[in-house]
């Protein structure tokens, strides 16, 4: 058996328990044929219920080195919460400012020393208009400590409400834990850094957290014990 119908008898073999554990889950709702309806469901499945994960680099992703807070005192909080969120409070939304020298103007106001403040503007300049929902942020302690990795799912917000903290993007975190750089391979200390123009850091740090190759946008897995297929097909109509 060869050729395109050796291919779709080899297809329609494979899907069998799935088209089974359709049926005995969700049941028959229309006329056509099994595999058909079951194609139509899950085409249902993709187009609504996607979660954002690490883009491809076609996609033009972007990678961020990210410490949250002193000595990475806020990481906890930031995990559980689902967020990341950098300081100066007293600046206000940052979205007011027209310029990152607007920004490092009223740095030296409200915190006055011998600093220019350049930094510090560029990271509160970065943090509202250079991040992009979908960019990878690695989480870090220091400059050889990562501690984990997550993707940005929100813009910018300034959360008046909380104690500290108060500029906040929400962030999907995917991975925790405790990974030591090579000590020829340090981070910035800088709160934040883009490092998405040094391919091979990138690389080096993704690989030591685990984040092989690049995830692709995935969709809610069939047997996912928050979403069981028997309520999937409820929200789509099959049920």
């Amino acid at each position: 058996m060869g050729g395109r119908f050796g291919s779709e008898y080899a297809f329609s073999k494979a899907t069998r328990p799935v088209a089974k554990l359709y049926e005995d889950i969700v049941g028959r709702q229309t006329d056509l044929p099994l595999n058909l309806e079951v194609d139509q469901f899950f085409s249902w499945l993709y187009e609504n219920n996607e979660i954002e994960t690490p883009k491809k680099p076609a996609q033009k992703c972007q990678y961020w080195t990210f410490s949250p807070g002193a000595d990475a005192e806020s990481w906890e909080e930031f995990q559980q919460q689902g967020i990341m969120a950098i300081g100066w409070d007293e600046m206000g939304d940052l979205r007011l400012f027209k310029s990152k020298d607007d920004m490092r103007l009223k740095l030296q106001e409200l915190w006055p020393n011998n600093s220019d403040k350049k930094n510090d503007a560029h990271a509160c300049w970065q943090f509202v208009h250079d991040i992009e929902p979908g960019d990878v942020i690695f989480a870090k302690q220091g400059s050889t400590q990562l501690l984990g990795y997550g993707v940005v799912g929100s813009d910018y917000d300034f959360n008046a409400t909380r104690p500290h903290y108060k500029h906040v993007r929400k962030v999907k975190w995917l991975g925790k834990g405790e990974w030591e750089m090579p000590g020829d391979s340090k981070m910035a200390l800088k709160t934040l850094t883009d490092i998405t123009p040094y391919g091979d850091f990138v690389k080096l740090i993704a690989k030591k957290v685990g984040l092989e190759g690049e995830p692709e946008v995935k969709t809610v897995p069939i047997n996912n014990p928050d979403y069981p297929l028997s309520q999937c097909a409820a929200d789509s109509g099959f049920a």
